[in-house]
């Protein structure tokens, strides 16, 4: 049975069309929550057709690939994610992330800075090689 939550942002963009629109990022993250990837790609999917959020769409599709076990698709998604969004700072947090504790990931963190990312220490303690 889905949680609550995904209920609710169901029912709300049933009843209003605007809404429909930004929810399907949201619902691919409560599926990611809840351990069901191949509903969150699909709301990820939904959300990139419709041109929804597509960075968020697309970071969502990597935490899911990964969730499945498939690190190097999850690197692929996100390195299509730099070519199309390499502006945002959350694709380089992404790929930071994806190669925590390697050398690389200070690198990556150091661009998401660069592009008005706030890198907290707790982050950082995470993320870098010690």
């Amino acid at each position: 049975e889905a949680p609550p939550a995904e209920k609710l942002y169901r029912d709300l963009a049933v009843q209003d069309s605007r809404f429909y629109e930004g929810s399907r990022v949201t619902l691919g993250r409560i599926a990611l929550l809840t351990n069901r990837f191949d509903l969150a790609d699909r709301y990820f999917d939904e959300a990139m057709a419709r041109r929804s959020d597509q960075v968020n769409a697309l970071l969502g599709k990597s935490v899911a690939a990964e969730g499945r076990g498939d690190r190097k698709k999850a690197i692929e998604i996100t390195r299509a994610a730099l070519e199309s969004h390499g502006s945002s700072p959350l694709v380089w947090l992404r790929m930071a992330e994806l190669h925590a504790g390697l050398a690389a990931a200070e690198g990556y963190l150091h661009q998401a800075t660069l592009r008005g990312y706030e890198v907290t220490d707790a982050q950082r303690a995470a993320l870098l090689p010690r």
